[in-house]
This record gives C-alpha cells, sequence and structure tokens, in this order.
C-alpha cells in the first residue's frame, strides 16, 4: 500500500484512527506498557470532560452569565474585597481555601458563587454548587435508594468533591437530622483541608442550632479561612466590573 493509499484510509495517520497510541519514552523507545490519547482526540475529550464537569456541577438553570466577568463591583469597597477573596479561591492563591459570604439577599454572593464554579470548571477540576435545603432533601431521598444516589454515596460525594459551594447556609429547616449532616460535611472538610465556600443570610453567631454554632466557628478557624460581610447596597448584574480595577 502506497502513502497515498494510507492518507485515503484513514483520517490521523498518527493513530490511524484508533484514537490512542502507545507514547516515546525519551530514548526515542515505544513505550508497549501505556497508552495515551492521540493528539487528533484531544479535542473531543477536552469537550466530553467539561460537559462531565458541567453536569457533576449542577449548576441552576440559566447561571451561564454568573462569571467574574460579569460581576459588577462599582465603586463599593466590599464587594470588591469579596471578589478578590472568591477570586483566590477560585484560583487557589493566597492561601485561601475557605470563603464563606455574609449578606442579605440581591448582594452578589451567589453570583460570586456561581463565578467561582465557573472558574474551577474552566480549569478542568470538579466542583459541586449546592443549595442547601435542595442538598439536604437528595440526602434524605437516597435513603430508598441502593444506587449512586444513595445516602452513603451522595455524603461521600459532598465530602470529598475537590470544591463544594453551599449556598444560603441558614435557609434549611434547622432539625437535628439536617444539622448534623451539615456539620458531618464541614467538619470533614475542614480537617481535610478541602475547598469550600458558603454564602449566607445570618451572621455566623446567630445561625440557628447549636450544631449550626459550630459549624460558624469552623467557617472562621483556621488561617486559610476568609469571612467577608456584605453590607453594600443591593447588587445589579447589568454592568461589568471595568478590568484591572479588582
Amino acid at each position: 500500500m502506497t502513502t497515498g493509499d494510507i492518507a485515503e484510509t484513514y483520517t490521523c495517520l498518527i493513530c490511524r484512527d484508533i484514537g490512542q497510541l502507545h507514547p516515546r519514552l525519551p530514548n526515542g523507545k515505544v513505550d508497549y506498557s501505556r497508552v495515551i490519547p492521540c493528539i487528533c482526540r484531544s479535542e473531543a475529550y477536552r469537550i466530553e470532560r467539561a460537559a462531565q464537569l458541567l453536569q457533576v456541577c449542577s449548576l441552576p438553570f440559566g447561571t451561564e452569565s454568573k462569571t467574574f466577568q460579569t460581576f459588577r463591583c462599582g465603586n463599593q469597597l466590599q464587594l470588591i474585597e469579596a471578589y478578590n477573596i472568591a477570586l483566590a479561591l477560585a484560583q487557589e492563591t493566597d492561601g485561601v481555601r475557605w470563603v464563606t459570604l455574609i449578606a442579605k439577599v440581591g448582594r452578589g454572593k451567589t453570583h460570586l458563587a456561581l463565578a467561582v464554579c465557573h472558574e474551577w470548571l474552566r480549569r478542568g477540576k470538579p466542583a459541586r454548587y449546592a443549595f442547601v435545603p435542595l442538598l439536604l432533601k437528595d440526602l434524605r431521598d437516597g435513603f430508598d435508594r441502593d444506587d449512586e444516589g444513595s445516602y452513603s454515596k451522595q455524603l461521600d460525594f459532598y465530602c470529598n468533591v475537590p470544591l463544594l459551594v453551599l449556598d444560603d447556609l441558614g435557609v434549611e429547616n434547622p432539625t437535628k437530622w439536617a444539622q448534623e449532616q451539615l456539620q458531618t460535611i464541614v467538619h470533614y472538610r475542614g480537617i481535610n483541608g478541602l475547598p469550600l465556600m458558603v454564602t449566607t443570610n445570618h451572621g455566623l453567631d446567630d445561625l440557628v442550632g447549636d450544631a449550626e454554632h459550630r459549624i460558624g466557628s469552623r467557617l472562621r478557624r483556621e488561617t486559610w479561612c476568609r469571612v467577608i460581610a456584605i453590607e453594600a447596597g443591593e447588587y445589579h448584574a447589568s454592568s461589568i466590573p471595568p478590568r484591572g480595577s479588582v
């Protein structure tokens, strides 16, 4: 078979359309003990991986635009501080591993939480957004399941996912069971130093229930914890902040 015949037979001459190949060692010899994706499939793998990460993250419908690029700070210093701290968590810089944003409704804290998720996904890293009452509902419903949605597997996932965002902590029904679940997740992530972002309408000393009081203590206990109280006016996301200002 001539070279021209091969070119007509295969779309990729490197892997001959298999999609993977044996890599070469530094000495030029083929390493038959491993296979790697061929360059012809790398974009397809990237797209598939991005879709999988997006599905796992469970972002709310219609929040594609909730990114750092569309967050409006204006000249409000508390929003600028919250933006910078959230960005540090998103990019894993400045030693920031836990961020808690405290603010009334409509102050932009959920936008920043979603922006952190989007940045982790952009970097190809797993993240999970969770509205706290729905997280607890999923755990409770898991008692009747024995698949990936079972209680034990979901709890393990929330404890170990590389980034967890708990949105609206404190609005859940403060039953003893609910508080135990949240305390378990937060405590586990704390002792293992796993990134966590929390938004709440309550001060950390005002969370309902003894278990939540312990959660409030843990959210600010370590040197890598950052707690920002946003007392700025109502947030409007229609404008884009000046580049490089925050």
